[in-house]
């Protein structure tokens, strides 16, 4: 599925560095989904649901080879969306681990919440 590897490039070639001299890119983007919110939530629970459990079926087995059944896990979902893979991570296993999400647009936040019942948090990426 990965044949090539992921490219490498320091973070601050994205968003400028710490110092501070280039504005947020969150404040746009959030702006973006919040014009189709709907939209994307049915796009992502509905034509890329599939794409993203194959995807996420891999990363959920990995997860089971480096820690097996000895611990419960904490999954964080970064960019959590709309929750529709904090939902399977809640899921998971018979939902004995915990996920949290994160995600800056308030109205994913609550999509989220109100389809997993985890906790989600409104964050930047900082």
């Amino acid at each position: 599925f990965f044949d090539e590897p992921f490219p490498m490039f320091p973070i601050s070639s994205l968003f400028g560095s710490a110092t501070g001299d280039t504005p947020s890119p969150t404040p746009s983007t959030v702006a973006n989904y919040q014009t189709r919110i709907h939209r994307f939530k049915d796009w992502a629970f509905g034509s890329e649901a599939v794409a993203a459990e194959t995807v996420r079926r891999i990363f959920l087995r990995a997860l089971q080879a480096a820690f097996g059944c000895q611990t419960s896990l904490t999954l964080l979902d970064a960019g959590c969306g709309p929750g529709r893979d904090l939902q399977a991570f809640a899921r998971w296993e018979g939902g004995r681990h915990r996920a949290v999400g994160f995600d800056p647009c308030p109205e994913f936040c609550e999509l989220a919440r109100q389809a997993t019942g985890c906790t989600v948090l409104q964050q930047e990426f900082r």
